[in-house]
């Protein structure tokens, strides 16, 4: 796709969301009239504003992936590392290598509709299978000739994540850990008379932070034949699924990782304002649901230097919570983005869906809103290794691959956790 057409698709998707959004505001409110009226919700106003929910978080999804794209593509056509045609035609390659893997009418229609489509039909008068001299349902008599058309598309199952990445300070290291200076002190003073003693102040003092990386692996086995007589190849399937899982395991460490084998993730520190160490918590003051007040609580409780860039991190079902909220002057505080240069916003800030985050509950950690380049450290040593060993197990050949990743928070006031009441 060319640059155009992608500038073309986002004002598209821009004005769809446009739309969809002006719909749900109207159907919501008619909510919130019914049940200040009647004292009860409307089912069917329920029922209606649940179904244009989902379909505004998908135009909004589909909105920010095309505004992250063009961000990228910008960025890299400015240093002439990115050719558009190249990366169509790999991506197409890469598409094609997952068709060659075959279907199954079976598993694709279900047992009726393999049999209805199938198995022969009974003759009326005989009550006995139905023949023909030459039948697709026969491979002797001409179904041999008769192959399936295998250019359906691979349905595949998708995995929520968190794209701490695209956020976080990222980097690559030669040696097993990432060591630096915590800065945190700062220097006594004191005011004094002209001619007043001037005894010695305190000196500021420092400290020191480690991130260690952490392996991962994974060591899945084929055979030999497999790989030899295969429509497709294997290895790259293999190497793409790992590549996905990693990435995915890695997340939810970066999130929520508690292990002393894995990096540390910012919702495991407890609350509180103790430099290096805690993360302070801003409660909801509702039992499992998100405040409008809160939130504007949470924001406000970021110091100014962070705010400037920070963003709000938060699983997608807390995003269908904070759709519905409206601030005192009765607006929305969640924003499409509309302007089709930015993502979805809540009170003028950056949404990034981080399914790894806890869904609304009691006493929850459902949001974090930091500036995440200076709030948490991911530290790469390794990238991912595939050794190929048809030697140890014959007859066959395992796929050992490894990872080596570290990440932690870094500046523990460059972020605020929102916890939901119980």
């Amino acid at each position: 796709m060319t640059e155009a057409a992608e500038l073309k698709a986002l004002t598209d998707a821009t004005e769809a969301v446009g739309k969809s959004f002006d719909a749900y505001k109207k159907t919501n409110d008619e909510a919130i009239a019914t049940l200040s009226k009647k004292g009860v919700a409307d089912p069917l106003v329920t029922e209606k504003l649940a179904k244009m929910d989902g379909v505004l978080a998908d135009l909004c999804s589909e909105k920010d992936k095309l505004v992250i794209r063009i961000k990228a593509l910008a960025a890299a056509k400015s240093t002439g590392d990115i050719d558009l045609s190249e990366a169509e035609v790999e991506a197409k390659s890469l598409y094609n290598a997952y068709l060659r893997d075959g279907l199954n009418v079976k598993g694709h229609g279900g047992q009726e509709f393999f049999d209805a489509k199938y198995l022969p039909k009974n003759d009326p008068a005989t009550g006995k299978p139905e023949r023909k001299a030459l039948s697709v349902i026969s491979d002797p008599d001409g179904g041999y000739m008769v192959t399936a058309d295998l250019s359906g598309r691979m349905v595949k199952k998708i995995f929520e994540s968190s794209d701490m990445r695209r956020v976080a300070s990222v980097q690559a290291i030669a040696t097993d850990a990432l060591e630096g200076i915590f800065d945190l002190g700062e220097a006594g003073y004191g005011w004094v008379g002209e001619t007043a003693a001037r005894p010695a102040t305190s000196t500021p003092q420092i400290g020191k932070w480690r991130i260690p990386t952490h392996e991962m692996y994974a060591m899945p086995i084929c055979t030999q034949k497999l790989l030899d007589d295969a429509n497709f190849n294997p290895e790259q399937w293999l190497a793409d699924k790992l590549a996905e899982r990693f990435a995915r395991a890695e997340n939810a460490a970066f999130v929520g990782g508690v292990t002393n084998t894995a990096p540390r993730g910012f919702l495991t520190y407890g609350s509180g304002t103790t430099l290096p160490g805690t993360i302070e918590q801003v409660n909801s003051g509702t039992s499992a649901a998100v405040g409008a007040d809160s939130l504007m609580d949470l924001v406000g409780s970021l110091k100014t230097a962070y705010r400037a860039r920070a963003q709000f991190g938060m699983n997608r079902l807390t995003l269908v919570q904070i759709r519905k909220l409206k601030d005192s002057e009765n607006r929305y505080l969640w924003e499409p983005g509309l302007n089709g240069a930015t993502q979805q916003q809540v009170l003028g800030f950056n949404v990034n869906e981080f399914n790894d985050m806890p869904a609304p509950a009691a006493s929850s950690l459902s949001i974090c809103f930091a500036d995440w380049a200076e709030f948490y450290q991911i530290v790469d040593r390794v990238g991912i290794r595939v050794l190929r060993d048809p030697y140890t197990n014959k007859p066959y050949v395992q796929f050992y691959a490894t990872k080596r990743t570290g990440g932690d928070v870094l500046n523990f006031e460059a972020g605020k956790v929102y916890k939901l009441a119980t």
